[in-house]
Parts: C-alpha cells; sequence; structure tokens
C-alpha cells in the first residue's frame, strides 16, 4: 500500500488571457527545423508560406481539430509548401483555434533562440495543445516513423518490476483504442491504471487522423518502445514520446481533460467568515480569495486538474507551478519540510 506523509502548500491561482499569454510564457515546448532546407526573403516559398499559414488559421477557426493543406509553387516544385495543424484530443474547440492561430503567427525571426529556422523550409512548432508544421515535401500520411522526442521523469515505486507490467499492458492498451479508427476520423484515447490503493496512472495516446488504423499503431509502436528504453534506461518512472504524426504519454497526474467533468464540489468559495470553517487541522493558517470573479463550469473544471497536477508534483519537488487553459497555479513548501512518498 502506497504511504503519503503530508505537506502543506500555498497554493495562488488566477485567471489569464490565453490568447496573450500563451506565445509569451513557458507553455511553448519546442520548434525544431531543417538547417539544411533552407530559402531566401521575399521568395516564392516565403509568399506561398504566408498564403498557407493564413489558411491554416482560417481553418482552425471552423472547429477543426486536424487539417492539411497544400500551396503549389507556380515555376517550381521546390516552391510548393505542404502544411498541417493538430490539436490534442482533449483541447476543446475555441482553444484549439486559438493555439493554432498563435503558432502560425509565431514571428521566428524575432526569437533569438530560433531564429535560425526562419527561413528553413521545413518547420515544425509546437504548444502543450497543437502542433503546426510546414514543408516544401509532402509528409502527409506516412507509413514509416521515428521519434524524435522523449521525456521520462523520476518516480519511486516499492515493486518495479510489477509497475513496469502494468505501464506495458496499459500503454498498448491506449494504443490499441486511439488506433481503432478509419483514415480521416480522429484518433485519440486515454486510459487510467492503478498503482496502489490511492495512486492512480494516467494514460493517452493520438495519431493524426489522416494514418490508417495499422500504421497509426505502427507509429505508436515506435513511441511505445522508445519511452519503456529511455525511462527504463535511467530508471525513471513516467514520460512521453513523439513523433510527428503520433504522440504517447503517461504520468500519475490527469494531465488531460476527461471528455465529461463533473463540476467540483470542493472549492472554497469566496466568504468572509472564520477560516476554521475550511480546515480544522492546526498547521492550516488562512485563506484569500476574491469575490468578483464568476468561476464558471469550464473554469471549475480546468481549477479540479490544476490542482490534482499540483497535488501529485509535490511527490518530486517542494516548488511547481503549472497552468491548464485560464487558470495559473503554484505551490511552495517551507525550505524545512522533505519530501518522502513512496508509491
Amino acid at each position: 500500500m502506497a504511504s503519503f506523509h503530508p505537506v502543506f502548500l500555498f497554493i495562488l491561482v488566477c485567471f489569464i488571457d490565453f490568447v496573450t499569454t500563451k506565445a509569451k510564457n513557458d507553455n511553448f515546448i519546442s520548434v525544431s527545423c531543417s538547417n539544411i532546407n533552407k530559402t531566401t526573403p521575399n521568395s516564392p516559398f516565403q509568399l506561398n508560406l504566408k498564403t498557407l499559414l493564413t489558411d491554416l488559421s482560417s481553418n482552425a477557426t471552423a472547429n477543426k481539430e486536424f487539417y492539411n493543406t497544400i500551396v503549389e509553387g507556380k515555376n517550381h516544385s521546390s516552391d510548393t509548401v505542404y502544411g498541417q495543424f493538430m490539436c490534442k484530443g482533449d483541447v476543446p474547440a475555441h482553444l484549439c483555434s486559438q493555439c493554432v492561430t498563435n503558432l502560425t503567427r509565431y514571428n521566428l525571426s524575432s526569437d533569438p533562440l530560433n531564429n535560425d529556422c526562419s527561413f528553413s523550409k521545413e518547420v515544425t512548432l509546437q504548444y502543450e495543445e497543437c502542433m503546426v508544421r510546414y514543408s516544401n515535401k509532402s509528409f502527409f500520411s506516412p507509413t514509416h516513423f521515428s521519434s524524435h522526442s522523449s521525456e521520462c521523469l523520476s518516480l519511486n515505486v516499492s515493486n518495479r518490476a510489477v509497475f513496469e507490467r502494468l505501464v506495458f499492458k496499459t500503454l498498448n492498451g491506449v494504443a490499441d483504442e486511439a488506433a481503432n479508427f478509419s483514415i480521416g476520423v480522429k484518433k485519440y484515447a486515454t486510459k487510467e491504471a492503478t498503482i496502489s490503493e490511492f495512486q492512480p496512472l494516467y494514460f493517452q495516446a493520438q495519431c493524426t487522423p489522416d494514418l490508417s488504423p495499422q500504421d497509426c499503431r505502427k507509429c505508436l509502436n515506435v513511441t511505445i518502445t522508445d519511452v519503456l528504453q529511455s525511462c527504463k534506461l535511467i530508471n525513471t518512472g513516467v514520460g512521453k514520446s513523439e513523433t510527428y504524426n503520433c504522440y504517447i504519454k503517461y504520468d500519475v497526474y490527469p494531465f488531460y481533460r476527461p471528455s465529461n467533468t463533473p463540476t467540483p464540489q470542493d472549492v472554497v468559495p469566496a466568504s468572509n467568515t472564520i477560516d476554521s470553517k475550511y480546515s480544522q487541522h492546526p498547521a492550516y493558517l488562512s485563506h484569500n480569495c476574491t469575490s468578483n470573479e464568476t468561476m464558471n463550469n469550464n473554469f471549475l473544471s480546468n481549477l479540479r486538474t490544476l490542482f490534482s497536477s499540483l497535488s501529485s508534483n509535490a511527490i518530486r519537488t517542494s516548488f511547481f507551478k503549472t497552468t491548464v487553459d485560464t487558470v495559473n497555479g503554484l505551490f511552495m513548501c517551507r525550505g524545512d519540510i522533505s519530501l518522502s512518498p513512496t508509491l
């Protein structure tokens, strides 16, 4: 059975503006590009690229989660631009639209870390919620896949052999579910498994809809092999892996949005009543919250997910901050409190 030690947290929650902050905060994940396949300013390729990015952005506003398009070169095939966007399977339509719009407007030349990609003909940009990709070579409906990134995080488990068997079984189960859709249909699935009596494990898998079920499963096989080998090699517990056409992830906190999320019932209401009403624990000090904000169901759902993320990350660190859509949160523990949970 899992044993946990209480950690008392200071939590800050506030509203943010998704559109104006996404490109400025640390939710920006990565930019990858070819340093060999380059173009020049105001070239026919660059002009076609502007047309393509506008097309991607406009189609993201049409409640689409995935879209492929081509802008053909008039004189040379090397000026043709192939473009695509895909949003994560749990992202609502309005956030998908905002995410894709932000990426299509992202100015690589103004980013000192990525300005080498400014005139690349092969670029992939990613936020947590979506991906935009373009190239002068067709990459639609591929049949060969290789992982381009993976990430592993530490997790203390009491029986690693049992844990690894559970992870292997559930990863393949969620991959089977995601791949079980025909070409053109959304290929996305989530699953849960239980590590211990008190600790669930969450799994997510997705492929681009232009893959066949067989190719989706082949792509996810690559990510499963990669994440299991990578995380086992450095003796860690949870992680993710992705290709340009699929990804798989698992963690101890619910990092994805449930399809049907009930309204949380335990949010502390704004009130001037005595603080002891909310906690009788002797370590509890006080709370401070506003009374002039309207918390709709969408915000409360995001808040619940954020609290779960904060709680699960308390087993790894004494300070953590994160964002779930329009909610920012963080915790910080006193410096004399040790971290010693064991699953």
